[in-house]
């Protein structure tokens, strides 16, 4: 498999001739991802530059109904990772995931549909996890970490096992 097919394949019902899609996003993900590691926080406007980019292409491409049914597809992950953490919240009075955490899985959605982006959560999750584990075991403690460039690398990773047979 080539890698035009690879980045095709990453974003089901659009033409190969937009595969140039895939790659971009993957790059404005990362982009936040890594200020998200340095600074705490994703910056609004790359994710709200990937949607629209997203979007146009989409609607270009395939259709404005198939564009807006994955800016629906966006928001609602957006939305029901907004309501876990209202539900954490409301428990423990801290959150458990931040905005800037739904912001960036609406952009992946809209992108690359819900399948890879789930995989990214589990997979983010795990390296997290990971990644807690190894720093305590050298003894550091750890405040907070920031969950987006765990995201990022689920993501990549969740589709080479997708994609990739």
């Amino acid at each position: 498999m080539n890698l035009l097919t690879f980045f095709a394949n990453t974003m089901p019902g659009m033409p190969q001739a937009a595969a140039w899609l895939a790659p971009l996003i993957l790059v404005l993900l990362g982009v936040s991802a890594a200020i998200d590691a340095y600074k705490g926080k994703i910056p609004d406007p790359i994710i709200l530059t990937g949607l629209l980019i997203t979007v146009v292409v989409e609607g270009v491409y395939a259709g404005w109904p198939f564009a807006g049914k994955h800016v629906l597809g966006a928001f609602a992950a957006g939305i029901f990772i907004y309501g876990v953490n209202e539900i954490w919240y409301h428990f423990k009075k801290s959150d458990a995931i931040g905005m800037g955490d739904a912001k960036w899985t609406a952009l992946a959605v809209a992108c690359f549909m819900p399948k890879p982006v789930a995989i990214a959560w589990g997979l983010g999750a795990c390296l997290a996890l990971l990644w807690m584990g190894t720093v305590r075991a050298f003894g550091r403690k750890m405040i907070r970490v920031y969950f987006a460039p765990f995201l990022w690398l689920g993501l990549v990773a969740g589709f080479c096992w997708l994609h990739i047979r």
